[in-house]
């Protein structure tokens, strides 16, 4: 079980506006285990939720995945954000959720489902503890 990737992923959400994520890539057995952490208060662009489909999608063919070989996770750290309409911050709940999608026949991925899972589900399926990351190093 290993990390292969950690960075900051620039995509385009349906919208074609410029959306980040941090990304990190696992590879488990076979398998990967992509966990995409929300970083929209941070580039103010769209969240994670509301741009999945299309951050799948550019993820398997940016880094050459079988689509039907992958784990989604999506993640929420607990750091305070600043709040982009209310200009004050606000201290959000971590949450991990496991993300199911349908796919069209051209791979594109759509209809995407949620469901809420702990930190240890999450951890068993990466191999590893997760943590937050930032573009300046490590954070906890």
């Amino acid at each position: 079980m290993a990390l292969e990737r950690s960075e900051l992923f620039d995509y385009y959400d349906g919208a074609k506006h410029r959306s980040v994520a941090w990304l990190r890539v696992y590879h488990v057995h076979g398998w990967y285990c992509v966990v995409a952490t929300d970083r929209s208060t941070t580039y103010e662009c769209r969240s994670v939720t509301n741009s999945i489909e299309e951050l799948a999608t550019e993820a398997v063919a940016r880094f050459a995945l079988i689509a039907e070989r992958v784990i989604w996770i999506e993640h929420y750290d607990y750091e305070p954000q600043l709040h982009k309409t209310r200009r004050h911050f606000w201290k959000r709940d971590e949450t991990f959720d496991l993300v199911k999608f349908e796919r069209f026949d051209d791979g594109r991925f759509h209809r995407a489902g949620w469901t809420r899972i702990t930190r240890e589900r999450a951890e068993q399926w990466t191999g590893e503890e997760i943590v937050a990351e930032t573009e300046s190093g490590v954070t906890r």
